[in-house]
């Protein structure tokens, strides 16, 4: 080996003092001298002190091979105090581990650019003035074109003055990774940013009080840049995974102005991980906005734009282009912290589950959330809530499916808290199917004094309720109550098909824990309008208390003194099954409110599960199918009326459509107008009282039949007997099914029928009941004949009811006749002269049908004679035409009976002396 000259032996030893002095061995942030300027890193115990760089104006650019800050240690940037940004970048190739402190003089704003990525440790922070901004793009790109580049170093940078319009990243950009519990935290107001591949929080902490967060997974992309540091994803398409995990934190929250921003393919929150924009002051929020591919939320994890103070909450607002998925821990802790705590009172603001929380808790009002997916699902237990906790206003809950949103086990709430005096925001829901099942619920209910929101429902395919577990507190439902004084909201619904089942329901009420209250809120109307088909069928498992199962519901009413809401139904075809009910109610002394039902191409109530009916109904004093079935005898609201519209009505199977009061109110009115109506095995149409004024029935229809003791009745208890008013063609009442306005201490009501036939019933007198009874219960059921009555079970004369029947003078049973039981042979009632071998025949082919009424003229017509002429050549034939005669049509002006009953109607009418024929020719007759 050949050695150097001695001379050059301190020139070397001082040049290796120097860069040990500048790069020492344990070092891991190092230059790489690409900058005109390079920059300077100078140990200080355990600070690595960095200066120098290439300064142009306010901007300050360094350049590193290596960038790392080991656990314990500090990289400080001993800027001066004018300059605005600090641009670095990494051109090395290893990633920056970063588990120290990273410090900068003044209020610049600190840039880290390291294409191979980008890692927090669990002891990393942040000591700056300014903004921070941590990127594994390739370089950034200013506005005068010039790019400072990490993967093309050796281009001379022609370094610049102005800001960064974007930052421009490859095909692979490296990972970030933040594992920070001691957080990476900037100044109030500041902006924090995590932009590049793939990013990770690893249980690892951001914050910026009342300053903006952003997250950005971008592959092979431009990323443009604000003046305000904001980012901006315009017309990209290629994004990476953002993932939230082991109790990570993304906190904004402060005084106001905070937000969070999102950007990414799939970006999941798990293990209890959360994104907070919570107002403390007066000053509005900025909310939280995530656009990604897919969104989850799993284990606990939630957003919350919560306001505390007088500013208005931030509005979540969340873009997906595949789906969003909520997936709580279990029902059981949904259950006791939303349904349980709510209706007791002891629900806290932050007692929260899996979801997106939005509420108020002072006096601001609440932010908006607002969903936009193809698909959304709340599962075990998961929510999405918006409540009120104080004199604030609920904010709006809008959500927009192209395909589905499926509750399972999960909840859509806007409520507002015990003692609270905010209203409450509105619930909005937009796609092609909506599925609640297995206890969920979506209700905008108050426990206050504020009013609760409306709920407004669109699906363009169906509406599905369904089933609960057994065991539970509450069924599955949607509803828009009041249990204090605030009123409760209204529900409309409007799709193709409603499907309710298994115990689930519609509700909209006005309840208190304090019965009688004269001040209690009043409920909300409930609309339906499905233009194919509604459902409501079954019963549920067993409630909490083991005791008790729901039907399925249809429900509007009032267990207090204000009314009850109307409920209108619009539909193609209605079907009431298996126990289900649909009802309007009055519990107190507030009135029920209406009930009102059109359906296109039929009403179908049919059914009953043990003593469950299905039912259709009106009622003071009772109610069936809501969440909490009540009777109260001690009842003097009015119940509302009951309006039936439909080209068919059928009644079947113990079904029922009531209006009745079980204490001193009136019962409503019962109107059915329908082209038929059909009871059969035990099928009724009732309007029953017990003390209250007897309500009443209207029944406008084509066609009315009664079969299997089937029933329609007005009969009270200590009132009078209501109404009933039947206008049809025909009424047929068989196999002891019975029309009654009985009462059993009162006076017997009115019935009043007109039909153009009457058959299979008979209007029976109190004396005659009594004889064919033989007893003092005079009910007609008892008797295996169908028949009408209007009594009093007391026996005075005075208090007898009427029966009018308005029929044709003729009775119609006189014009049937019975056909004989043995068929006539006409083998020789036809000429042997005309045999079938000659080819002779007789038709009447017609012209297009009968007349459209008995008042038209037949068609007129052409008379043919066919002749054939026989020989033993080739036959041939003679067609000869007559016009017909023309008839004039004469309106029958008497009758006359026969002995036997048969009625004939007569006229002096013209003779007709049809064309002469020669019989021995065998003519061919045919009339068209």
């Amino acid at each position: 080996m050949t050695l150097l000259p001695l001379r050059f032996w301190p020139i070397i030893g001082t040049t290796w003092i120097g860069l040990l002095i500048c790069y020492p061995t344990t070092a891991q942030i190092i230059p790489d001298r690409t900058l005109p300027s390079s920059s300077i890193v100078i140990p200080q115990g355990s600070t690595s002190l960095i200066e120098g760089g290439t300064t142009t104006g306010s901007n300050l650019f360094h350049s590193f091979q290596e960038f790392s800050v080991p656990t314990g240690t500090t990289a400080y940037f001993n800027n001066a105090l004018d300059i605005q940004n600090i641009f670095t970048r990494v051109t090395g190739g290893n990633v920056s581990n970063i588990d120290g402190l990273i410090k900068a003089n003044g209020a610049a704003n600190l840039f880290l650019l390291n294409p191979n990525g980008i890692i927090f440790g669990q002891n990393a922070q942040l000591n700056i003035g300014g903004s921070f901004l941590a990127t594994t793009a390739s370089s950034y790109r200013f506005a005068d074109g010039i790019e400072f580049s990490a993967t093309n170093p050796q281009a001379a940078p022609l370094l610049t003055l102005s800001i960064p319009i974007g930052l421009e990243l490859g095909a692979n950009p490296g990972q970030i990774i933040n594992r920070s519990r001691v957080g990476l935290q900037v100044q109030p107001e500041r902006s924090l940013s995590l932009v590049g591949g793939d990013i990770q929080l690893e249980g690892g902490f951001l914050t910026a009080s009342s300053g903006r967060i952003e997250l950005g997974s971008v592959k092979d992309s431009f990323v443009f840049l604000s003046p305000n540091l904001t980012l901006g994803y315009e017309n990209i398409n290629n994004f990476g995974d953002i993932q939230l995990s082991g109790g990570a934190t993304v906190n904004a929250s402060g005084i106001g102005v905070g937000s969070i921003q999102i950007r990414g393919g799939k970006v999941t929150l798990q293990e209890g991980s959360t994104l907070l924009d919570e107002t403390l002051g007066n000053i509005d929020s900025g909310g939280i906005d995530i656009q990604a591919t897919q969104l989850s939320l799993t284990d606990d994890s939630f957003l919350s734009t919560t306001t505390l103070g007088e500013g208005t909450g931030g509005d979540i607002n969340v873009s997906s282009t595949e789906k969003v998925e909520l997936t709580g821990v279990g029902f059981h802790k949904f259950e006791q912290i939303v349904i349980i705590g709510g209706f007791s009172g002891s629900r806290r603001p932050t007692d929260r589950v899996t979801g997106f929380f939005a509420g108020t808790q002072g006096e601001g009002t609440a932010g908006n959330i607002t969903i936009e997916t193809p698909a959304l699902l709340l599962q075990n237990g998961a929510a999405i809530d918006s409540s009120v906790f104080g004199s604030g206003k609920g904010g709006n809950i809008n959500i927009r499916a192209a395909n589905s949103v499926e509750l399972v086990g999960s909840g859509i709430v806007n409520t507002i808290a015990l003692r609270s005096v905010g209203a409450g925001g509105e619930i909005a829901i937009d796609t092609q199917h909506l599925i609640v099942r297995d206890a969920s619920y979506i209700t905008t209910t108050t426990f206050g004094s504020g009013n609760a929101g409306n709920i407004s429902i669109k699906a363009s395919d169906s509406v599905e309720l369904l089933r609960a577990p057994d065991g539970i507190f509450v069924q599955t439902a949607i509803a828009s109550n009041t249990f204090a004084t605030g009123n409760a909201g209204d529900i409309t619904i409007d799709t193709q098909r409603l499907i309710i089942r298994d115990g689930a329901g519609i509700t909209s009420l006005s309840d208190s824990p304090i019965p009688g209250r004269s001040n209690a809120g009043s409920g909300g109307s409930l609309t339906v309008r499905a233009t194919q088909e509604v459902e409501v069928s079954g019963i549920s498992g067993l409630l909490a208390n083991a005791i008790q199962k729901n039907s399925s519901f249809l429900n509007s009413g009032t267990y207090t003194s204000a009314s009850g809401g109307n409920l209108s139904i619009s539909t193609g075809r209605l079907i009431v099954k298996d126990g289900g009910v649909i009802s309007t109610a009055a519990l107190n002394t507030g009135r029920s409110g209406d009930l009102t039902i059109n359906a296109d191409r039929s009403i179908e109530i049919d059914g009953a599960i043990g003593q469950r009916r299905s039912i259709v109904e009106a009622s003071s004093g009772s109610i069936g199918g809501n969440l909490n079935p009540r009777r109260n005898p001690e009842a003097t609201g009015d119940g509302g009326s009951v309006t039936l519209v439909t080209p068919e009505l059928i009644v079947s199977d113990g079904g029922l459509i009531n209006v009745s009061s079980l204490g001193s109110g009136k019962a409503g009115t019962l109107t059915v107008v329908a082209d038929a109506i059909r009871l059969s095995n035990g099928g009724a149409i009732n309007a029953s009282t017990l003390s209250g004024a007897g309500g009443n029935i209207i029944l406008q229809t084509g066609s009315l039949q009664l079969r299997r003791q089937s029933q329609i009745s007005t009969n009270a208890g200590n009132a009078d007997g209501g109404n009933i008013d039947i206008n049809t063609n025909t009424l047929a009442a068989l196999e002891n099914s019975d029309i009654t306005a009985n009462a059993l201490s009162g006076r017997g009501g009115r019935i009043t029928i007109t039909a153009k036939g009457i058959f299979g019933t008979n209007a029976r007198s109190r004396t005659e009941l009594q004889t064919l009874l033989n007893s003092d219960n005079l009910d007609p059921s008892q008797l295996p004949t169908s028949d009408i009555t209007a009594i009093s079970q007391q026996d005075a004369p005075q208090l007898q009811g009427t029966v009018a029947i308005n029929t044709p003078d003729v009775n119609p049973s006189a014009g049937l006749l019975e056909l004989p039981v043995q068929v006539v042979d006409t083998s020789d009632r036809i000429a042997s002269s005309c045999s079938s071998r000659r080819g002779n025949q007789f038709a009447i082919v017609g012209t297009g049908g009968l007349p459209t009424n008995p008042y038209d003229y037949l068609s007129s017509n052409t008379f043919w004679l066919e002749k054939p002429v026989f020989g033993t050549g080739e036959n041939s034939s003679l067609t000869t035409h007559y016009p017909l005669p023309t008839t004039q049509i004469v309106e029958a002006s008497g009758w006359t009976i026969a002995p036997d009953g048969q009625v004939t109607l007569t006229a002096a009418a013209p003779t007709v002396t049809p064309p002469s024929l020669n019989p021995p020719s065998c003519a061919v007759i045919e009339l068209e």
